[in-house]
Formats: structure tokens, sequence, C-alpha cells
């Protein structure tokens, strides 16, 4: 059995007596909380500065280092599994650190703008801050001691991968630490390829499928405590609607608002109305068109199997990813800018004050559906990996992979461009060129008869003048 690990630390005197919101982006940056938060900070926050519920399931919700596994809820008690929930998750890659302020952001809009009869009307709203909470509290530690914070999988140790250097360095950016589980592949949806479909070499071999991958999906599914936590809370609760928050790489990227699939399923496999709603709730959480919205394939050209919102659109779940963008970086950052760490924090803060925004509009947009019917679930039960193909239709695949871009398609792409930027203007080229010898063609010099006429008529002139008739 995996030892408890109790958080020892006491709550910072920065946070004692706050009247104001230290997560506030209007206030000035003097009181705010680090935008690299620690456990006890958030805790706080949630639990005493906005009076959510904080909660565990025991074992169930316990990490791999044996660090319970929190959440937040804003009801509780035996009624819970029939009342609608909303859930919203963070950190379930330990190094975006963006996700969790934006997952903030959202609960302080929601509770600060809840009416007074929220608690007996509206949906439970459950806030998992850390998913991956041993992956952040080892970044968070080297940071502080002027280290790396680059890891992403959890802490799982791959003794095939052991490299000395990753395991003297777990936290390590260049060359990134190998090891570890990816926990956003390692739910029991679309988890394996589809029968037959051979993984182009191109691809390299998809990395999920790599034990030693930076996105490696696990031994099998639900092979983690940590995506056995999130199966637990989602598994107890009513669950309706949710955002896993997560992080892109610098700012030069544009944010992301994706809902299933992520896998290479088709959206057209999806029931029609499963697909209106997706559109509709997209668009209204884009209204002022900040995202890049649609399936992981459409927004980014990308495709992941057992991904958390696959598995849990599977239960019914109206699920979302909304990948923020942190203010910072270029084309030569790191997965160290990630952090941000000489930006200000105020700055931080209202650029996560979007996300919260686009989470509490989706809190409201599962409230006011919360009375219907929610999403077929055709999930053949909760515990068992979900890869049923047999409507699959090769013709709509995209390309598998888990971890990269589907190349072939950006080589189709790099052609078309070729072709516009340089056959183009050849082609408009030989068109000018066909054009002018077609006007020299049609134009006729004067014949030579003519010539002959105003000679004799010059040669009329001058005698004209010799004689006096002409002056």
């Amino acid at each position: 059995m995996r030892r408890k690990i109790e958080d020892t630390d006491q709550t910072p005197d920065l946070l004692h007596g706050q009247e104001a919101d230290p997560f506030d982006p209007t206030l000035k940056t003097k009181g705010h909380v680090s935008t690299t938060p620690t456990v006890i900070e958030v805790d706080w926050y949630l639990n005493k500065h906005l009076g959510i519920t904080a909660a565990d399931l025991g074992n169930e919700t316990m990490s791999l280092q044996g660090r319970i596994i929190k959440f937040y809820t804003t009801c509780d008690g035996p009624a819970i599994a029939e009342r609608p929930t909303i859930l919203f998750l963070s950190l379930v890659h330990g190094n975006e650190v963006m996700g969790l302020l934006a997952l903030l952001q959202t609960a302080r809009l929601i509770m600060l703008d809840k009416p007074a009869e929220y608690e007996n009307q509206a949906p439970c709203l459950i806030f998992m801050p850390f998913v991956n909470i041993d992956a952040y509290t080892l970044n968070v530690e080297s940071l502080k001691s002027g280290g790396p914070a680059c890891r992403r999988t959890n802490l799982r140790e791959t003794f095939d991968c052991d490299d000395g250097f990753s395991r003297d360095n777990p936290a390590s950016c260049e060359p990134r630490a190998v090891g570890g589980v990816d926990l956003n592949r390692n739910h029991p949806f679309d988890w394996e390829k589809p029968p037959g479909f051979y993984l182009n070499e191109w691809e390299n071999m998809a990395d999920c499928y790599q034990e030693c991958g930076s996105t490696y999906h696990g031994k099998e599914p639900w092979s983690e405590p940590e995506s056995r936590a999130v199966r637990n809370v989602v598994l107890r609760y009513n669950v309706t609607a949710a955002i896993s928050f997560h992080s892109r790489h610098n700012m030069l990227q544009r944010p992301l608002l994706i809902h299933p699939y992520t896998s290479l399923r088709s959206f057209r496999s999806m029931p029609l109305e499963d697909r209106q709603r997706f559109r509709d709730w997209s668009r209204k959480m884009n209204r002022d068109g900040y995202y890049v919205t649609g399936t992981a394939y459409e927004a980014i050209e990308y495709t992941a199997g057992g991904s958390t919102i696959d598995w849990m659109y599977s239960l019914g779940i109206a699920a979302f990813v909304i990948e923020t963008v942190p203010p910072c970086g270029d084309r030569q950052s790191t997965d160290m800018d990630r952090w941000c760490v000489d930006i200000d924090d105020e700055k931080i803060w209202k650029e996560m004050l979007r996300h919260g925004e686009a989470g509490e509009e989706l809190a409201k947009l599962a409230s006011a559906s919360s009375s219907s019917t929610s999403m077929p679930s055709f999930a053949p039960t909760t515990t068992q990996p979900t890869d049923d193909w047999s409507a699959w239709d090769p013709s709509d695949c995209y390309g598998w992979d888990c971890d990269t871009q589907d190349r072939s398609a950006s080589i189709v792409y790099v052609l078309l461009a070729l072709i516009v930027t340089i056959g183009l203007p050849c082609i408009l080229c030989i068109l000018l060129k066909s054009l002018q010898s077609e006007q020299r063609a049609n134009y006729t010099s004067p014949p030579e008869q003519n010539d002959l006429e105003l000679e004799e008529e010059d040669n009329q002139q001058e005698e004209q003048i010799e004689l006096g008739t002409i002056t």
C-alpha cells in the first residue's frame, strides 16, 4: 500500500487575514498569490476563501507517491449520485501550470457570480486542481531551487528507460527526462489503434506506444492511480459536463477549445444531436473568436487515443479541453517557458481570466440544460476498455499518432503552398506571353502598295509646288 503523504506546510502569512481576493486579476500585483501556487495555497483559496468543500475518496484518490488528490465540491450528501455535476480538471500534465490558473479563475468567477438560490437549484460543481500532483510538486520544488520544471508525465519509474540522467533529474527539460505515463492517454477509450491499422514510420511509431516516449499511454488503461482518481470521481458523481484545462507551449500559438474526438474517430460518426450540442456550446464559449475550436484534428491536426474527454464523452458527458496559452515565449521557447517565470504576475492572471470566463459559460450552459437528457452513452461498460471499431470507416482516418501532428497532411499543405507561390506566377507569365504573341499575330503592318501610293502623293505635291499651285 502506498504511504499517505500529508501536507505539513503552514498556510503562508500572505493568506492569513486576507480580505481582498489574492487571485483577482483586477488587483495590483502586490497581494497576489504567486502564479506557481502551492497545494496549500490553492487549498486555502478554494476551501477557506471561496467556501468550496474539500473532499477526497481516501485510497481511491491517492497518487503514485501517496499524496491525496483532493477535489472541491459545492454540494455533497446522499443524493449526489442524482444531482447533475460539472467537473473542472487541471494539471493532468504536471508542467502545465497555466491550466491550474485558468481553473482558479473559473472557480472565482462562478462562486462570486452565483445567486443565493444556487445551492439548491444549480448543478454541483467539482474542481480537481491537482490531478498529477506528484509531478507538479516536483516541478515547483525544482523551480524554487533554480532548477528545471518540465515533468509532464506522472512519476512512474520505467526501468527499461532508465538513463541515469532522468533518475537524477526527473524534472529535466533539455534533454527531457524519460519515463512516466501520460495521464491524458491512460483512459479506456480508443486506447488501442484500430485493427489492421499500422503505425507510419513518419510518425515516429506513435510516441504513446513507446515505453520511454513522452506521451507513453501506460501498460493498460487506468494503470495509473491518478487517472483512476479521475475515474472514481466521475463515477461517484453524476457528471454531465466537464472541462480539462491544459497549456500550450508559448504565446505565439492560439488557445484551443477542443471537444471530442481527440482520437482519429470521425466527428461524423457522432450522433447528430451530440454534434449540434458541441458546436453550439463551442460557439457560445467562443463568442469573441478567441479560441480555435473543433475536434483535436480540426483544431490542431493532432490525434490522441485514451484521452480524458473522449472517455467521459463515452459516458454521455459534454466534455471539453481548453488549451491555454502562456503570455510569454517565442519560437525559441523551451518547456520552461510554460511557467512564465519572468513575466509580471498581474499580466498572467489577466490572461487566464479569459479562460475562466469560458469555464463560467460552460457552467451556465450545463445548468440551463440540466433538466434535459444527457448525451447518449455508448460505452459497453464503465470499467473495460472501449475499443469498438466496428463502425470505423478507414476513409475517415486522419492519421494515427499520439504526440505529433499528422505530417502527411502537413506535406500536402506544403506542396499546395509551393504550387501556389511558385506555380501560379509561372502560369500567369505563360498566359501573358501567350496573349502578347496573339496580339503580335493579329497585328499587320501596312501593305507595300500603301507605301507606293504615299510616295506618288508626295511626288504630286512637289510638282504642284513647282507649278505654284500650292504655296
